[in-house]
């Protein structure tokens, strides 16, 4: 759970625990945006969830094969201990028809 306290100087602390870096950028970018905000004091944490490392490498996979640029690229993924690897070829390959 993420809190926000505005004092009357016009700052914004920003303070909790969210799941995902993303959302912290995303906190920090919307209290930038209110108006009179002189500026942002970010003291949040990333506490990620557990995930497995299969379900890890699957996102991953996934996330290759759904983006344009990269679904034709030759890449292995591995991932141990929540660290993945990605390793192969990174230019685009053709495809024989």
């Amino acid at each position: 759970m993420m809190w926000m306290s505005a004092p009357a100087r016009g700052s914004v602390t920003l303070s909790g625990s969210v799941n995902n870096l993303l959302a912290k950028e995303r906190a920090v970018k919307m209290a930038e945006s209110i108006r009179a905000c002189a500026g942002v004091i970010d003291r949040t944490t990333v506490t990620p969830v557990s995930r497995s490392d299969a379900d890890t490498r699957k996102d991953i996979q996934a996330a290759l094969r759904l983006d344009p640029p990269t679904e034709s690229y030759r890449v292995a993924v591995s991932v141990q201990h929540a660290v993945a690897t990605l390793t192969g070829c990174s230019v685009p390959t053709r495809r024989s028809n």
